[in-house]
């Protein structure tokens, strides 16, 4: 469904990532993990359009993506849920979910019944200011906003990011939900332990490069990853 064909971007002069090829399968759950700064998250830009890469290509169902403007990669099917929630605080619950249909032209209303009913509690908050919201529950939102545009693959960036141990516990609940109702995942988490247990496969990314690849099981496994990112 996805792949990065030897894909460089950077910041300026700066390269945060060099040369990454990676793949997500239709119906996978994929996490890429990594320490702050090796280019997972620039990753996830370069795939939605919110940066251009130097170089490579960005290929979704057998088309180039490379270079579209983010709306145009939104109406291909692309959702991205951003590191730190980022719903607008001042609007209601429902302004903030219509503007995650913005690209779309009709079903607006149909998807919103659905993402509410996957979330019952933003239906009963649908008026409320998303400000007022817990951590979790901001959290469900911005994952909700994403699939109102009703993506076939879901862009994650760190979801249980500042959240409590049980409303992490629930998001990847949520997540997992997702994946098995036929959206395709590809999900940025800093919780590399709960990552591997629910992922299909897995990347590990330093320094901007992709150093290992794998079966997410066999991931949880490995030494390397076991030391840097499973406390041993």
């Amino acid at each position: 469904m996805l792949a990065l064909e030897s894909v460089s971007a950077g910041y300026g002069r700066l390269a945060a990532l060099r040369d990454v090829t990676l793949e997500v399968r239709r119906g996978e759950l994929v996490c890429l993990l990594g320490a702050n700064g090796a280019g997972k998250s620039t990753t996830l830009k370069t795939i939605s359009g919110l940066l251009a890469p130097r170089s490579g290509r960005v290929v979704f169902d057998g088309e180039a993506i490379s270079g579209l403007a983010a709306p145009a990669i939104v109406r291909r099917g692309i959702a991205h849920c951003p590191e730190g929630r980022r719903v607008f605080p001042y609007l209601t619950v429902e302004e903030n979910l219509r503007i995650g249909a913005w690209t779309r032209r009709d079903g607006v209303a149909a998807e919103l019944d659905a993402v509410v009913a996957h979330f019952p509690i933003l239906g009963e908050r649908r008026r409320q200011a998303a400000g007022t919201l817990s951590g979790g529950e901001q959290q469900m939102l911005a994952i909700g906003r994403a699939l109102m545009s009703r993506p076939r693959l879901l862009l994650l960036d760190e979801p249980s990011l500042g959240l409590a141990p049980a409303a992490a516990d629930a998001t990847f609940r949520i997540v997992g939900d997702i994946r098995d109702r036929g959206t395709t995942v590809l999900m940025v988490e800093q919780n590399a332990y709960a990552a591997l247990r629910m992922a299909d496969r897995a990347y590990v990314m330093e320094t901007g490069r992709i150093t290992l690849a794998g079966a997410a099981r066999d991931l949880l496994r490995d030494e390397h990853v076991r030391r840097a990112y499973l406390g041993g």
